[in-house]
């Protein structure tokens, strides 16, 4: 589960953030997540939960906007998007498998400290 150790860095960068900021405590972090990205939202939420206990993140709620992966058809040319990587089919011609072309990202959006 290689969520817990994203969600570690996550928190790693939101207690910096709130020492730069001279926050005591971090309350939301928001990620904009790839639907080609592998990782659960669950269980980067798990990890956090876990992780933050007794910190300046503890209690700290995590917000994902999940975008969606773009793909291609190498049979017939269709390009799409995805939003679930289950089941990787063309629209068009019903073919698989599609090539995916994005939506691996994971960017940090921001956070709410206090």
């Amino acid at each position: 589960m290689h969520e817990l150790a994203v969600a570690a860095e996550l928190l790693e960068l939101a207690r910096r953030v709130a020492a730069d900021e001279g926050a005591r405590r971090v309350t939301v972090i928001r990620l904009r997540l790839g639907a080609a990205s592998c990782l659960s939202p669950d269980s980067l939420s798990f990890g956090l939960e876990a992780l933050a206990a007794g910190t300046a993140t503890e209690g700290c709620r995590l917000e994902v906007e999940r975008v969606p992966a773009p793909v291609s058809c190498p049979a017939c040319g269709w390009r799409g998007e995805v939003r679930d990587m289950e089941g990787l089919i063309c629209d068009l011609c019903r073919q698989t498998p599609l090539t995916i072309l994005g939506g691996r990202e994971m960017t940090v959006v921001s956070l709410d400290v206090e």
